[in-house]
């Protein structure tokens, strides 16, 4: 039920399409995620060929959105420590399910992140371990050809010395 103000109730069909319309634009009109929006604007950088200018009035705009001034989520002094812890985290995944959360506050963004940081910990421990990956292509161990020359014995190539040859021992067919 919604309910006319009372200067509104004199009962005429425009007073109360005023009414309800306005009541109807309050409950459908989106919330802002506070949190998220300040992140958003922490991260802002200036970018490549943008003017100081532009940057700045990008800057307001966005700073419009995180109500800075505004103290109905949190402390201000909170407010600030917790979008830094957000900032700063390591895990983009904990950071990431901290932003979901609307009207966060430092206590519950601190138990939030330590219980979230402790549970993808736990689920590492439990994934299948990685095994060494197999890779289609070897690489060849060859040995440098040294200045060796031509054996006396047999023509081939191989360390000096009349023992290190295969054909020593044999007798040539060709020349007895």
């Amino acid at each position: 039920k919604v309910e006319v103000p009372p200067a509104l109730a004199d009962g005429s069909p425009g007073c109360v399409y005023r009414a309800l319309k306005e009541a109807l634009l309050a409950n459908f009109r989106p919330t802002t995620n506070l949190t998220s929006e300040r992140h958003k604007f922490r991260q802002m950088r200036q970018a490549d060929g943008e003017s100081v200018t532009a940057f700045i009035g990008r800057l307001r705009t966005s700073a419009e959105r995180c109500r800075f001034n505004s103290t109905e989520v949190d402390t201000i002094e909170n407010g600030q420590l917790r979008d830094q812890l957000i900032v700063g985290l390591r895990l983009n995944d904990v950071r990431r399910e901290l932003l979901k959360t609307a009207s966060l506050t430092l206590a519950k963004a601190v138990t939030d992140a330590v219980a979230l940081e402790s549970s993808f910990a736990d689920s590492k421990l439990y994934e299948a371990p990685s095994s060494i990956p197999i890779t289609s292509t070897v690489n060849k161990v060859s040995v440098k050809p040294s200045a060796q020359k031509p054996c006396k014995y047999c023509g081939r190539q191989h360390p000096w010395g009349k023992s290190s040859c295969p054909a020593a021992s044999i007798k040539c067919r060709k020349c007895g």
